[in-house]
């Protein structure tokens, strides 16, 4: 959970991607971690033709909070709508999950230290036991007022990434949209470019996508790459920073989104384990040449909408005859 890439494949679809390592404490280095969460249930996804899918990079049980909160208020707030609601409708109740998280991780580590919140530090004072207790220590309260701005760690460790994440998103008005939210801002901000990257290696990761991009006109950018050829520079991008960069690593998990439900009536296709390794493999031989780009893009197309054994005979043969 170092870095988190998404990309725009054209006006209705588009994917996310994230690694799985993670860092710890500076112990303990894990690829066991999944940082992607769909926020709709099936059901109300269905009935409302809308997803979103939030996926960060940072500390993991930051991002299962945020998670968990996002999907409550979305359940609360529009489980029961008749209507389609658009995505852009359900964004900014994420973004409130993520500042409840942040301030309840906050008040979290003062009520450790001090046994007050940041409510009780602005009033000046605490009650416990039906006694009031002033707060008076100067050093106290100067400490606790750089808890309260987020200039002090809350206990992540320093290797540890800020928590940075994307909204991804498809509905039957904007069709695939995108998100970019970060804990220490406390901002939605929307993509407007059709590809957002956070985390450890974002910077490689912006150059290869900016390459293929700058490649086209605007309107071809407006267009999209197409699935094809999208899944491959999305995978490219994600290449880049693991080979370059520390932190990033282990396998993928991916989600592709199609608001015109392409993936059997679903707005949403998961590519994990196998298939998702695949997908990196096919990557890699044509990021070293050993698998030509338009013979890659046809085998990831494939891939995402599910042809799982023949993609791998396919590339197996593609290799055999390299």
């Amino acid at each position: 959970m170092a870095i988190i890439n998404s990309l725009r494949f054209g006006s209705t679809t588009g994917a996310v991607c994230i690694d799985s390592e993670s860092w710890f404490l500076m112990r303990r280095k894990t690829h066991l971690a999944d940082g992607l969460y769909p926020l709709v249930p099936d059901g109300i996804a269905r009935r409302l033709g809308t997803q979103l899918v939030y996926g960060g990079v940072g500390h993991p049980a930051f991002h299962g909070e945020v998670a968990r909160r996002a999907r409550r208020k979305i359940r609360d707030r529009h489980g029961q709508a008749a209507e389609p609601v658009p995505a852009r409708d359900m964004a900014p109740l994420v973004l409130e999950a993520l500042q409840e998280a942040h301030r309840r991780r906050i008040d979290d580590r003062m009520r450790f230290l001090y046994g007050f919140d940041r409510d009780e530090l602005n009033q000046g004072s605490f009650q416990r036991g039906g006694e009031r207790t002033e707060i008076r220590l100067e050093m106290v309260r100067k400490r606790a007022r750089r808890l309260a701005r987020g200039e002090e760690d809350l206990g992540r460790g320093p290797l540890t990434p800020r928590n940075h994440a994307l909204l991804v998103a498809v509905d039957p008005r904007d069709g695939f949209t995108g998100y970019c939210l970060k804990e220490e801002d406390g901002v939605l901000s929307f993509q407007s470019c059709g590809f957002d990257t956070v985390g450890q290696g974002r910077y490689g990761a912006a150059a290869v996508l900016g390459r293929e991009l700058n490649r086209r006109t605007v309107h071809q950018r407006r267009a999209g790459l197409g699935a094809g050829r999208g899944l491959l520079q999305l995978l490219l991008s994600m290449l880049e920073p693991a080979e370059s960069y520390g932190q990033v690593g282990g396998s993928l998990h991916l989600i592709l989104l199609d608001a015109e439900g392409a993936f059997d009536g679903e707005l949403l296709k998961p590519v994990t384990d196998e298939p998702a390794r695949l997908a990196r493999e096919i990557a890699l031989a044509c990021r070293h040449g050993l698998l030509p780009e338009p013979a890659a893009e046809v085998l990831l197309e494939e891939l995402g909408v599910g042809r799982d054994d023949l993609v791998r005979l396919a590339y197996i043969d593609l290799l055999e005859g390299a």
